[in-house]
């Protein structure tokens, strides 16, 4: 079970079902502006609460979701849990049967969820302890001579792994990496060669404001770059072997992989562009 807020929902089922915004804004008569609103959960965006409910209920509607569970999730402020039920193995059923997906609030498992934080805090505090009690012991000053000769043949010997250690792991820099891309429809596939280990990442925006997201990533629940913070930083370790890359907004955006930059001009700039990388 997975959960998500109600923005990520509505934009993710409107992609599933390759519709765009202005097409969008035709059949719900909700303007982009705050269907982008709505998607990004920025609610203030939207002058009146009555609008919000009613653009919330016509928005749902459309694509088949059940608009009573988003605005209770809205009353609440809460998450929206979700379990996905597939019927067959292919990739295209499962993207058509997201639309059976069941939906119930996530504020029922707020208690649970409090008492497991709250359980890791305990943990993390003894754990602390124990580690600034041990390093304590570890440190304390030798007295005699020979020992401390001892000490310090080892601290050679350290120093000369360390330094092996550092030239074995700046050699893979020199690797040649190359990208090949393809576009279909909406979704760009970036195949990566030549790259060992973990891929590095950078998205940056210039005088923007996009949502971003990288799963299997420490961005994989999404940040926003703007000007406050123009740029994010990340790398995709090297289990993972495909990865996809979702841009609210592409205008002023550039995409770096493995230091080489990321050609996404052929996305419209008022629609979210998806990226799948491939090692």
């Amino acid at each position: 079970m997975r959960r998500k807020s109600i923005g990520e929902i509505l934009r993710e089922t409107r992609l599933d079902t390759g519709i765009g915004l202005r097409e969008m804004q035709k059949r719900t008569n909700i303007q982009v502006k705050y269907l982008q609103a709505l998607e990004y959960n920025d609610f203030d965006a939207i002058p009146d609460e009555r609008y919000i409910r009613s653009f919330l209920e016509r928005y749902a509607n459309e694509l088949d979701l059940d608009s009573s569970i988003l605005l209770e999730a809205f009353d609440h402020g809460a998450l929206v849990a979700y379990e996905e039920e597939f019927e067959g193995e292919d990739e295209k059923s499962r993207r058509s049967s997201r639309k059976g997906r069941s939906y119930r609030t996530f504020s029922s498992f707020l208690p649970l969820i409090y008492l497991i934080l709250l359980a890791l805090v305990i943990i993390l505090f003894i754990t602390f302890v124990i580690y600034t009690r041990t390093r304590q012991n570890w440190t304390s000053p030798s007295v005699s001579g020979s020992s401390y000769s001892v000490v310090k043949e080892t601290s050679t010997s350290l120093s000369t792994t360390e330094s092996s250690s550092s030239q074995s792991s700046t050699s893979p820099s020199s690797e040649s990496v190359s990208m090949v891309t393809q576009m279909d429809g909406t979704q760009m596939t970036v195949t990566v060669s030549g790259s060992k280990g973990s891929l590095p990442v950078s998205i940056s925006g210039k005088n923007t404001t996009s949502w971003i997201s990288l799963s299997g990533t420490e961005l994989s629940d999404g940040v926003v770059i703007s000007s406050e913070n123009p740029q994010v930083t990340t790398t995709l370790p090297e289990t993972i072997q495909s990865a996809t890359l979702v841009i609210g907004v592409t205008e002023g955006v550039t995409v770096n992989i493995a230091g080489q930059p990321l050609d996404i001009s052929r996305f419209p700039n008022d629609q979210p562009a998806t990226i799948l990388i491939q090692k």
